[in-house]
């Protein structure tokens, strides 16, 4: 199998299938660095030499595109070049951490809730293309009062840029009413960051 890239390095361009038929390489981050620019021209189709386009186009840098090839013949048994590609996202440091929404019961600008009531927070949080941060980062979520779930967020690979929450009003009437915003922060290999809601009421009585 032969590998190539739009950005970073493959520490081999060729790499020998086990006997399941898998073959393994290791792809470093660095120069080049991938653009769109490279991910658009870099690469082509091993047998028409055409542009490869088959793969979704990335919309912001950070993006390589890599390309696994062998030869063989088709069923005709005339030479071809077997090849498929696939996107990897270069990560890099955070660059926006942000509230998008906090609703109560659908308002978009009520901040009271009464015992039982639920708030809920969309937030974004990504890096300086856009792109989500590494998988395994841990967003932890909390208030000094109420009940936030979840509490944190493991990011998956893929990721994803956007993320919902809930704030509940798990007050009785025994506790006395709480100002609270809602504290959302990350610490992991992009960076840290942080952000806080606008600050809720939450009462001890139910709505009246």
């Amino acid at each position: 199998m032969y590998f190539t890239t739009s950005g970073g390095v493959i520490n081999t361009g060729t790499g020998f299938t086990d006997s399941m038929g898998v073959v393994t390489v290791t792809m470093l981050s660095g120069a080049p660095y991938p653009t769109v620019l490279r991910w658009l021209t870099t690469l082509r189709n091993p047998n028409t030499n055409a542009p490869i386009n088959c793969s979704p186009t990335p919309t912001n840098d950070g993006v390589a595109m890599v390309l696994a090839s062998s030869e063989g013949v088709d069923s005709s048994g005339i030479s071809a070049i077997a090849w498929g590609t696939c996107n990897v996202i270069f990560s890099g440091p955070i660059d926006s951490m942000y509230i998008v929404s906090a609703t109560v019961g659908g308002n978009p600008t009520l901040r009271e809730m009464y015992i039982g009531e639920s708030a809920v927070i969309t937030f974004r949080l990504f890096d300086d293309n856009r792109h989500p941060v590494v998988p395994g980062s841990v967003i932890n979520c909390s208030a000094n009062a109420g009940m936030v779930y979840p509490s944190s967020i493991t990011t998956n690979d893929p990721g994803q840029i956007q993320y919902v929450v809930s704030f509940f009003n798990n007050l009785t009437s025994q506790d006395d009413p709480v100002a609270t915003p809602v504290l959302i922060s990350v610490n992991c290999q992009n960076g840290s960051a942080y952000v806080f809601t606008e600050t809720f009421m939450l009462y001890n009585t139910q709505h009246p």
